[in-house]
């Protein structure tokens, strides 16, 4: 069964980002990351490895609850989000939404690239996508992106791909959910972590973000 997305605009609050300068003003994010060329794979959602004090500060989420797990790659100082499920109409199903409201111009940038690491065993799709909005606050609802989806994975795996930008979205959000893939699925948990947003495709699953954990991947010894 793989249902639609909803909009829960109704009971989250946006928050606008503006991250970068350049000296044209009135440019949206996107356009500022083109005229940037060191941060062309830059991630737009602010906290995307679920850092402490990430939930439920940065997301709405309904049905189903999130809270904090062990990072995806043991990083001291990270997290992961641990999203599990709840009963909605006939079957269990968990939703994510992004308070980050984006402004995109899809003229300069048609698509979007997402990504994300996500770990479950229950026969669920996990799912990434942009809720597109016809106003730079997120107000105006245009619907969602075809979804980016994976299959169970009982090991840490890797979810992403291309997303398509509406003609007329001048703003958007970054969503998650997990899809029953039967209707008999009972509750369940999926882990998410690294999620990403941007006008390329992520090269590394960790790039020296800012978080305390980002370069605990890392060796300084040569040849390890």
């Amino acid at each position: 069964m793989f249902r639609s997305f909803r909009s829960f605009r109704s009971f989250r609050s946006f928050r606008s980002i503006r991250p970068f300068r350049c000296q044209s003003v009135g440019l949206s994010v996107l356009a500022v990351l083109s005229c940037l060329n060191a941060a062309s794979a830059q991630n737009l959602i602010t906290n995307g490895e679920f850092d402490p004090g990430s939930v439920p500060g940065d997301w709405s989420v309904g049905p189903g609850s999130l809270s904090l797990t062990l990072d995806s790659g043991g990083c001291p100082g990270s997290n992961a989000g641990l999203a599990m499920s709840a009963q909605s109409a006939s079957s269990q199903y968990f939703a994510m939404y992004s308070h980050e409201c984006i402004p995109v111009d899809p003229v300069a940038t048609p698509t979007l690239e997402i990504g994300a690491l996500y770990r479950t065993i229950a026969n669920v799709w996990t799912r990434l996508a942009i809720q597109q909005f016809s106003d730079p606050t997120c107000s105006t609802n245009l619907g969602f992106s075809a979804p980016v989806f994976a299959n169970p994975s009982g090991t840490w795996n890797s979810i992403g791909g291309t997303v398509t930008l509406a003609a007329s979205a001048q703003a958007v959000a970054f969503v998650v959910d997990a899809n029953p893939m039967t209707v008999d699925v009972p509750q369940f948990v999926v882990e998410i972590d690294r999620l990403y947003l941007g006008i390329q495709p992520r090269i590394y699953v960790d790039g020296f973000e800012t978080e305390s954990g980002g370069a605990c991947h890392w060796s300084t010894a040569i040849g390890l």
